[in-house]
């Protein structure tokens, strides 16, 4: 047999032409469907703006340089009311993710095929009970998503899940939950600067020394009031995350998977058509 020839190609779609609309048809039917049967996912969204700090974190910076011998007696941290990279650390964690999961007890909702319902019990035979780097993993990679935008400075926080109501309950809490624990550290850390610094100035009577901790244990007092009575400490919500309307899913995309469908039952339809044409071609003529 000879070769073929782009003229016997044309040949074979033109004589198969249906079944290369059909298997394009039930392709993306099939898709289609399959898209239907799909648990819809949802998202929803919280835009934040990181919030004050960044003029007093220069100001103490360069004090920590006038008196560095000073702030390195300990390790002590000096700092503003928050930093903008300490902050989207904290609210990448896992450490967040895995707070979050235990105050909203999302274990279940995470991995709800391990869950015996009927037994109130984990399924030994599917993992058990998750660990927690499993949940942790699983929200930060499936659920939640934190991006920067480094042009505007907005922070966004994403929730995709399947019930929309709960995409914006958690957004929204998740970033409170940021915030809260962002002012907790930065307590901590300024109370713990403060008890440092009142040692070093009972310790000492050079009137500079005393001077520079007296500087510093001013700033570290307006961290600990601003973190008293700051409810949004590190980020300021400026968009707050809304339920989705029901029918904005963000996955599964019925169209887009019919015209993957559409574009595969085509392929297998051109592919059958030449398969067809080649067989009738190879077949020998009937005797007359």
């Amino acid at each position: 047999m000879r070769d073929p020839t782009f003229a016997d190609l044309f040949a074979a779609l033109v004589r198969g032409w249906w079944v290369i609309v059909a298997l394009a048809l039930g392709g993306g039917v099939a898709a289609f469907a399959a898209a239907s049967l799909m648990t819809p996912l949802y998202r929803s969204e919280v835009t934040m703006m990181p919030a004050g700090g960044a003029a007093q974190g220069a100001g103490l910076a360069a004090l920590a340089a006038q008196f560095g011998g000073l702030a390195g007696l300990s390790g002590l941290q000096l700092s503003g009311p928050v930093d903008r990279m300490e902050a989207l650390e904290v609210l990448r964690s896992r450490s967040l993710a895995l707070e979050f999961i235990r105050a909203n007890d999302l274990a279940r909702e995470l991995f709800p095929d391990r869950w015996d319902a009927a037994t109130r019990s984990w399924i030994a035979d599917e993992g058990g009970e998750p660990s927690d780097a499993a949940l942790a993993n699983r929200f930060v990679t499936k659920v939640c998503r934190v991006s920067n935008d480094n042009r505007t400075g907005l922070v966004t926080v994403a929730m995709t899940w399947r019930d929309g109501a709960q995409t914006a309950r958690w957004a929204n809490s998740y970033a409170d939950l940021a915030n809260q624990t962002l002012r907790r550290q930065a307590l901590e850390r300024a109370q713990s600067n403060l008890a440092y610094l009142n040692e070093e100035l009972d310790k000492t009577q050079v009137l500079d020394v005393r001077e520079a901790i007296y500087r510093l244990i001013e700033a570290q007092m307006q961290t600990k009031m601003i973190a008293t009575v700051e409810p949004e400490f590190a980020f300021r919500v400026v968009d707050s995350a809304v339920v989705p309307d029901p029918n904005d899913v963000v996955s599964p995309r019925r169209g887009i998977l019919a015209l993957v469908g559409i574009a595969i039952g085509g392929a297998l339809g051109v592919l059958l058509a030449w398969r067809l044409w080649r067989g009738r071609q190879a077949r020998p003529p009937s005797a007359a």
